[in-house]
């Protein structure tokens, strides 16, 4: 039999990700990439970016029409791959390892809901690779799954191929280990807006992590996590 990883990818897009993302890309979309990707963003349009594992394509289509020049991206998942190529992205279908072994030069590599898929060891691997993929100073942008949010558990085990999870101390922890540089760490924000539902949903996101730092400062004190939100993004240099 082959991998499982295999026969789940075949048919990514139908049986797990078009269910849980359906339609294209929207304005919601894009104001979450740049809520959590923005401050991120380097002023040269002209940056090429990479974007391993990308799905669909959504985060690519938010670069463009933030003006991204040189920006394309790699997936295992045919359906995927296909289905960005329809909305005339730049995309190939791959392996990231393998891609990045024969393509250097990127300015900036995101991996977004890419790690939680891998095992510890692969991990260690593509990161070695996205290191020397890296022109000198250039950045990696991760975003993965926040092990200390109340959804931490469900988005574990939401998708039959996630294989880890982290908090902002063991993401800080691999890519240090793996020689970046110039580590920060955030969480996903709830976008403000005036908006009554939006404002409602704001304040009660801010009043339930204050909260939960209540809680764990009560239960661990100094060892507590920081950061609650959904999804960990880190970014680090190349040195």
């Amino acid at each position: 039999m082959s991998d499982y990883r295999d026969i789940l990818y075949a048919n990514y897009r139908s049986t797990a990700y078009g269910f849980l993302n359906q339609g294209g890309f929207h304005s919601r979309m894009a104001e979450a990439y740049h809520a959590e990707f923005g401050r991120f963003l380097p002023a040269d349009k002209k940056y090429r970016i990479l974007d391993i594992g990308c799905g669909s394509g959504f985060l690519l289509q938010f670069l463009q029409q933030e003006g991204y020049e040189n920006i394309f991206g790699v997936d295992t998942s045919i359906e995927q791959v296909e289905f960005a190529k329809n909305n005339g992205l730049s995309v190939t279908h791959g392996d990231g390892l393998t891609f990045l072994e024969n393509h250097k030069g990127y300015d900036l590599i995101f991996m977004t809901d890419i790690v939680e898929h891998m095992k510890k060891d692969e991990l260690l691997k593509m990161l070695q690779q996205v290191q020397v993929a890296l022109n000198s100073k250039g950045r990696v942008i991760i975003r993965t799954i926040n092990a200390s949010s109340l959804y931490g558990n469900t988005s574990r085990y939401i998708d039959f191929t996630h294989e880890i999870s982290f908090t902002e101390f063991s993401l800080r922890q691999i890519l240090l280990a793996m020689g970046f540089v110039g580590v920060e760490i955030t969480d996903s924000q709830i976008p403000f807006g005036w908006k009554p539902k939006r404002l409602a949903r704001w304040l009660v996101v801010k009043i339930w992590r204050f909260f939960l730092a209540a809680v764990y400062t009560a239960e661990v004190g100094v060892d507590r996590p920081r950061l609650f939100g959904k999804f960990l993004i880190a970014c680090a240099s190349k040195p």
